[in-house]
């Protein structure tokens, strides 16, 4: 079925979009402090005050916007929050990942790919080539993937 090119793009804009809101959203969560938990998280051997005071000071000196947990026993045992932000930003590596196969395959060619798009020519060539200048190409390399 055929796509038109800006059909692409809208996509590929769109992917980034919902990654960065999935991205805020997963970070919105690391904001809440098991603070004034105690050790498991009721809170029974610590001060009444202790989490607000706590939070107040944490506030004025790092600048983020943290605030009290309201289940701190939650908060405490569970790397659920942790998680779900370092998977949102694996999820956005993977769709950036393929924007640059995508736009690989389509700079390509005549002969090895579709060649579809003129990428600018941009980039120094080699030492062995005086003079040439290379189309600015999206890779993906094994030494990205071990990240």
């Amino acid at each position: 079925m055929p796509i038109r090119l800006g059909q692409e793009f809208t996509a590929y804009a769109g992917s980034i979009d919902r990654n960065i809101r999935r991205i805020q959203q997963a970070a919105d969560y690391l904001r809440d402090l098991g603070i004034g938990g105690s050790a498991v998280g009721t809170g029974v051997t610590v001060e009444r005050e202790y989490p607000e005071l706590m939070n107040k000071h944490l506030k004025a000196i790092t600048g983020l916007d943290v605030r009290v947990g309201e289940d701190r026993i939650q908060l405490m045992q569970s790397m659920g929050d942790a998680a779900a932000f370092s998977a949102s930003l694996r999820v956005i590596a993977v769709d950036l990942s393929k924007i640059a196969s995508d736009l690989r395959l389509m700079a390509m060619g005549p002969r090895t790919g579709i060649d579809e798009i003129k990428l600018p020519a941009v980039q120094p060539g080699s030492s062995i080539m005086p003079g040439k200048i290379n189309p600015s190409i999206p890779r993906w390399s094994t030494r990205c993937a071990s990240r």
